[in-house]
């Protein structure tokens, strides 16, 4: 008896935990920028980032993006937590997509 209740206790503390981390504290912020797509680049990833390479993309995008098509369809592009990553042949970039004050897709 002692073993499950341990275990129910354990497995409602993750779920918990899970759900608390999935709440980011610049999430809530977020309805009160009018556009965040075209906000410019600031850092808030807690990792080493391209940050110049992010900057880039984020001007070559705006020049070339349907906005109003992105915005309807996936949400406001959320540039602070972009994550780039390099790997032997290029260079890659996740973006977080904002709709309805959730991460609803990556970019």
């Amino acid at each position: 008896m002692k073993k499950t209740l341990f275990s129910f206790s354990l497995c409602f503390i993750a779920l918990l935990l899970l759900t608390t981390c999935r709440t980011d504290e610049g999430i809530d912020t977020l309805s009160e920028v009018e556009n965040i797509t075209a906000k410019p680049y600031v850092k808030k990833s807690p990792w080493s980032e391209d940050e110049e390479f992010i900057k880039q993309a984020q001007a070559v995008f705006l020049e070339h993006a349907d906005l109003d098509f992105i915005s309807e369809n996936y949400g406001e592009v959320y540039w602070d937590y972009a994550t780039s990553f390099t790997s032997s042949r290029r260079m890659e970039l996740w973006i977080p997509t904002v709709k309805g004050g959730e991460i609803t897709s990556y970019m």
